[in-house]
């Protein structure tokens, strides 16, 4: 997984399959928090997806569960400036073409701990097709 040397920002977690129907993203800033997070997660795994360790005195976990998405890879989390404002950014591949299977992406990463509220800007754009 990569780190994002500007701020801290490290993705720890990615997988395909967390069904919900919304796309979400939440901050969790405990233990208990986070192991009900994956409690949930791990309903219908098995074997589960482990709880990834985040030391929660320096540091903070940030998750994004996409929803249905239809694409080759991942939406990533980016934070381009250091204002709290965080952008999921990917590209879906548009309905009508047939060739890409749906996921439902999950990703965690974590990030230093701050006081700053966080804000998260969904950038999830359908690709376009060439004719």
């Amino acid at each position: 997984m990569a780190t994002n040397e500007a701020n801290g920002m490290e993705a720890i977690l990615e997988d395909g399959y967390y069904p919900v129907e919304e796309k979400q993203a939440l901050v969790i800033e405990n233990e208990k928090s986070l192991k009900s997070f994956f409690s949930k997660v791990n309903r219908s795994r098995k074997p589960g997806l482990p709880i990834p360790q985040i030391d929660f005195t320096k540091e903070i976990a940030l998750v994004v569960c996409v929803g249905a998405y239809q694409s080759e890879g991942y939406p990533k989390l980016m934070q381009p400036k250091n204002d709290g404002v965080y952008h999921i950014v990917g590209t879906q591949t548009p309905d009508n073409q047939e060739s890409t299977a749906i996921s439902y992406p999950l990703m965690v990463y974590k990030v230093p701990r701050t006081e700053d509220k966080f804000e998260f800007v969904w950038e999830l754009n359908p690709a376009k097709i060439n004719n």
